[in-house]
């Protein structure tokens, strides 16, 4: 096999590993979900859903500094885990290291769920400071990058959705504004994902 599919591949020395952090199936079975059957009443009529302003879709997302390359970064309270794509560990070069103890990584949906096989520990540039930072390798859309709660709670994190601030060990940086690509950066960012992905 020759050259490298950065969606889906990693070169690690002379060799290439294989990361599909997030698309492969677990190896064992996976245990059974079972659902209730809960009755819900149904109205006739049809409705349509509230249309909700481009500025109130807003999330909290900036860049960061990774081995001196900008990646897109998501702040996500949602997210037990904080991970990179394969794609942005292609770009800055790093190694990963396979877990031992590779896990599921539970996704919002019932059923919906992946594997995670990879990880790596990295140095991360936010506001000036410097954060080692355990990073899982996972298949992901739309960012390099996601920072979930343990980075969080470690750090102090606000999130502030009125002013669209981050605060982390008390230093507060602005989010990035999103509504309309506002910002040339992102821009390029989405013309080298594009790129990258082909």
């Amino acid at each position: 096999m020759s050259g490298c599919n950065y969606t889906k591949q990693l070169c690690i020395g002379d060799d290439i590993d294989v990361l599909q952090a997030m698309t492969d199936e677990p190896e064992e079975e996976p245990p059974k979900v079972y659902m209730r059957r809960t009755p819900i009443r149904f109205n006739k009529e049809k409705i349509l859903r509230p249309q909700i302003q481009m500025k109130d879709k807003q999330c909290l997302t900036t860049f960061v500094d990774v081995n001196s390359i900008e990646a897109w970064m998501l702040w996500d309270s949602g997210s037990t885990t904080t991970s990179i794509t394969p794609t942005l560990a292609q770009i800055v070069n790093i190694e990963v290291s396979k877990l031992i103890d590779s896990h599921t990584l539970q996704l919002g949906t019932i059923r919906s769920r992946s594997q995670v096989k990879y990880g790596t520990t990295m140095d991360l540039q936010i506001k000036g400071c410097k954060y080692t930072t355990y990073l899982d390798i996972a298949n992901f859309n739309h960012y390099d990058m996601i920072i979930g709660t343990p980075f969080m709670h470690k750090h102090s994190v606000k999130l502030d959705f009125n002013k669209l601030t981050i605060t982390v060990d008390g230093e507060t940086l602005a989010a990035e504004d999103i509504v309309g690509n506002a910002d040339a950066r992102l821009h390029q960012h989405w013309a080298m994902d594009k790129h990258l992905s082909n």
